[in-house]
């Protein structure tokens, strides 16, 4: 399973509401009483494709562009990531996916910067809102990096093969950082 994986999960908790726990299974379970013919969604559509690789193209059509649902700055870039890992070109990447070089080089800035925030000593509730998938503080993080005034401050530049590249000690980089806001 490649895409769709919410809506496989509530389809099923439709069928079954005790796969579910707590609040979320009463909720379902009152949902479901409502719902009229369960057995239409006991089978559904599917598109089986002959490789992983064979899905890039329709996954990357569903969240870049004018997608279904746009990804989160980080999910596009561990697919873009992901995708020069397993041995695309970036010339594939653009003629089979539709990135180009500055969606490859937003890619790289934007994992380290994940990187980067990941490995600062902050506090529970902030660190928490990282690892959230659905969380858009990276966007927020990313117009400081995407400015010359943010990257002068934080003493930072451009990489094209790592994303960024840091002009100071972490020190002064983490006092930048805290200043910002954090």
């Amino acid at each position: 399973m490649v895409e769709g994986n919410r809506r496989l999960a509530a389809l099923k908790a439709l069928r079954e509401p005790g796969l579910l726990e707590g609040k979320y299974q009463r909720q379902v379970e009152r949902l479901s009483r409502q719902l009229e013919g369960l057995e239409s969604i006991s089978s559904i559509p599917v598109t089986i494709a002959p490789s992983r690789r064979a899905t890039d193209r329709q996954i990357a059509g569903r969240h870049v562009g004018t997608p279904v649902l746009a990804w989160q700055a980080e999910n596009r870039a561990s697919f873009i990531l992901d995708k020069l890992a397993e041995g695309y070109s970036n010339d594939q990447l653009r003629d089979q996916l539709g990135f180009n070089l500055s969606d490859i080089q937003a890619a790289r800035q934007t994992r380290a910067i994940a990187d980067m925030a990941r490995s600062l000593d902050l506090p529970e509730e902030i660190a928490a809102k990282l690892d959230s998938p659905r969380a858009k503080l990276f966007s927020t993080v990313e117009r400081v990096f995407d400015s010359t005034v943010g990257r002068g401050f934080l003493m930072v530049e451009p990489d094209p093969e790592h994303g960024i590249r840091g002009k100071t000690t972490k020190k002064e980089f983490l006092s930048g950082v805290y200043t910002i806001g954090y």
